[in-house]
């Protein structure tokens, strides 16, 4: 019961903002993930909103990976030796979020457009919906980054050129890293 009441209130939350983004506990967040939520949440919202399966769990450390299908392939041990994490996170001490990494093929599941889009196009298609101020172009391997240097929320977020997403918190209150 309890779990269909999350999955009902983040999709009502999802379509009272039209799908866009908006800050959570000063966080950006990304399609219901954001730095500082809790582990128990994520659970909730990979299984039921971004229909990922937890495939590994050690010590803070979460991988997931789509689910193939929605039937007993998903959880076949080819697909966990095959396939790579669709998304891999880090938890401090209390159980929240510290960072995370989504894969280019996830993010370009979630976010459909990117794959009509060029990446500079999807970065700022990204950048706007998420409402993240302009970004800096790194050098080396092609990515765009944001970063929010400001106490107590300071993080920071980069898209590659293959799309993968990392975020993370620079200093986390309520933990270690």
């Amino acid at each position: 019961m309890k779990r269909t009441l999350l999955w009902l209130l983040l999709c009502i939350g999802c379509a009272a903002n039209g799908g866009a983004a908006t800050l959570r506990d000063g966080m950006p967040v990304i399609r219901g993930l954001y730095l500082g939520m809790p582990i128990k949440e994520v659970m909730d919202l990979a299984k039921f909103r971004l229909e990922l399966q937890l495939q590994h769990e050690e010590e803070g450390h979460y991988a997931f990976a789509r689910s193939a299908g929605k039937g007993w392939r998903a959880f076949s041990t080819l697909r966990q030796q095959s396939l790579p994490d669709d998304l891999l996170l880090q938890t401090d001490r209390s159980g929240k979020v510290v960072s995370l990494w989504l894969s280019g093929a996830f993010v370009r599941h979630l976010f459909p457009q990117a794959e009509r889009l060029s990446w500079e196009q999807f970065v700022a298609f990204f950048a706007n919906e998420h409402r993240l101020p302009p970004w800096s172009l790194h050098g080396q391997g092609r990515s765009y980054g944001w970063y929010n240097l400001e106490q107590p929320h300071q993080f920071s977020m980069k898209i590659d050129s293959a799309y993968c997403f990392w975020m993370y918190g620079l200093s986390m209150e309520g933990g270690e890293r």
